[in-house]
């Protein structure tokens, strides 16, 4: 169970707070393969719309911090983040709708993941992220169906991240045996601009599925300082644009086309 629960709610504003989820002990027991459960989150939000969660402090969670499910019209402005991994674990599963999410620090960005209808319209505004393996990020594996589009991102500040944009459709795990290989989730229609990092040791990872790849991929305005002097940009079945990359993107995104600029 969460340590906050929304259920059905709508019209609902969070203020200045702070949620601790005494997280370390459970980040053990997962560790060492002893959970015979889930581990809780510190917010749920489910079959909810029109919620504010704002100037909010989430720190130790035991899993993912704010988990919406089938929720449409929701902002979070000016969260800080504090968990030893799932930094910002948003929009995970299911229907998501018209999500924003606004002058957020110390958040990893996640898209898909355990989703079985699909995340769409999501905009992100003014992320934050430190010491973190990934900056943006976007997941999810054969087997998963369902879809992630009508993504905006902008105004992103990665400082010592591993990898700074990363999309991957071979995530690979499955809670048992009896999913449907054929179920591809499908990636497209995916916005980022207006992003700088510093101390990056890879630009971009894009890993999609061969015959069902990321398509209408969009970067414009991203400058990286990055340290690798290796493998900058790793692109497989992606296509996409760009405008203003540095270091420059892979052939696969390496393609400007007026029409792309981003609505954001």
């Amino acid at each position: 169970m969460p340590v906050i629960l929304l259920m059905w709610s709508s019209q609902v504003t969070m203020e200045p707070s702070m949620a601790i989820g005494q997280g370390q002990v459970w980040w053990e027991l997962h560790a060492n393969g002893s959970l015979d459960y889930s581990r809780g989150y510190l917010l749920e939000l489910m079959y909810s719309k029109d919620i504010i969660i704002s100037n909010l402090t989430f720190a130790n969670s035991p899993s993912w911090n704010i988990h919406p499910v089938y929720c449409r019209s929701s902002l979070a402005s000016s969260v800080w983040n504090w968990t030893r991994d799932d930094l910002h674990y948003a929009l995970t599963t299911t229907i998501q709708r018209e999500t924003y999410l606004r002058n957020t620090f110390n958040c990893r960005r996640r898209d898909g993941n355990e989703m079985s209808g699909g995340v769409s319209h999501v905009y992100v505004h003014g992320l934050n992220v430190g010491h973190d393996s990934a900056g943006i990020r976007i997941k999810s594996a054969q087997g998963r169906g369902g879809y992630v589009k009508d993504i905006y991102v902008s105004d992103v500040f990665l400082r010592n991240v591993k990898t700074a944009i990363v999309f991957t459709d071979l995530y690979g795990e499955h809670p048992d045996s009896l999913y449907n290989p054929n179920a591809l989730p499908h990636m497209h229609k995916i916005y980022i601009q207006n992003v700088q990092g510093n101390n990056i040791t890879m630009t971009g990872n894009f890993q999609g599925l061969s015959g069902y790849p990321f398509h209408d991929i969009f970067l414009r305005n991203i400058t990286l300082n990055v340290t690798s002097t290796k493998i900058v940009w790793n692109c497989s079945y992606v296509t996409g644009y760009s405008e203003s990359v540095s270091p420059s993107p892979c052939e696969e995104l390496a393609q400007n086309k007026s029409q792309s600029s981003s609505p954001l």
